[in-house]
């Protein structure tokens, strides 16, 4: 280097005070720290900026028939407010807020949405059903985090309007897991009362054999995120809003990182 610069045949002051500058660029060259781009596909850290940090145990059990009940009544609303796909929805468009508490058999969920069209445009309910009018219930029975696109690691229950759940199983494909919620909506003037009661299975679940759900206590930490596919006669559904703030650009990450879901603590 120190040659090169000497051919050029200027000045000795220049000269130093060129090559001071190339030493000073080299060292803040390795001195600056590296940054590395990440996929998102890993295992992007917990996010707990949310409305909800814990679900409260339910001393009656809800019906699962679209009405709110008195049980309800004593439990906090929370928003389904963060944009995940598409565009910001009118007010008349699409908004929602849920509530969700617990027994020892499962998890159970009432959803106000407000909706002004309700979409399913493929009678298999196993075509194209996220981009339908769709409620998804996202959860990780032990809170572990992780991939779960093609495991059992985590559930994406997308529940259509003819109340079937589907999501893709261990081997890649769509499957009905409908034995694993139970749903029921019912509209109420520009308003649909959405329930649905949610059995909690572990990472050893095989759609194979037979399984048993998971017995609910305080104490126990999973992870729950719930969201709603908008479709208003599209090909594609035009709103995707969640409840949990998701960082990054690329915030559908739902149905393959658990890692996204709301840590939650059950409690009593």
């Amino acid at each position: 280097m120190v040659k090169n610069i000497k051919r050029t045949g200027l000045s000795t002051q220049y000269r130093k005070s060129l090559l001071a500058s190339l030493i000073c660029g080299v060292a803040v060259m390795f001195s600056a720290p590296l940054v590395v781009a990440q996929s998102g596909m890993d295992k992007p850290k917990k996010i707990e900026n949310t409305p909800f940090s814990e679900f409260t145990y339910l001393q009656a059990q809800p019906r699962v028939d679209g009405v709110l009940e008195k049980q309800w009544e004593s439990l906090p609303w929370f928003p389904l407010d963060q944009l995940m796909v598409g565009s910001v929805a009118d007010k008349d468009d699409f908004s929602g807020r849920f509530k969700i508490g617990w027994r020892k058999e499962g998890l159970y969920l009432v959803a106000e949405i407000v909706d002004d069209k309700l979409i399913d445009q493929y009678a298999d309910p196993l075509v194209q059903y996220w981009d339908d009018d769709t409620l998804e219930v996202f959860v990780d029975e032990d809170q572990s985090g992780g991939l779960h696109k093609t495991s059992y690691n985590a559930f994406a229950y997308h529940i259509g309007l003819d109340n079937q759940s589907a999501d893709i199983d261990d081997e890649g494909n769509a499957r009905l897991y409908n034995d694993h919620v139970v749903s029921q909506w019912r509209r109420h003037k520009n308003t649909i009362v959405w329930e649905a009661f949610i059995k909690l299975y572990d990472d050893s679940f095989d759609h194979r054999k037979q399984n048993a759900p998971v017995k609910l206590k305080a104490g126990k930490k999973i992870g729950f995120m719930l969201a709603y596919c908008d479709n208003d006669n599209s090909p594609e559904r035009e709103h995707f809003y969640g409840s949990t703030f998701i960082e990054g650009q690329d915030k559908n990450q739902g149905w393959i990182n658990a890692s996204v879901f709301t840590p939650v603590t059950l409690v009593k």
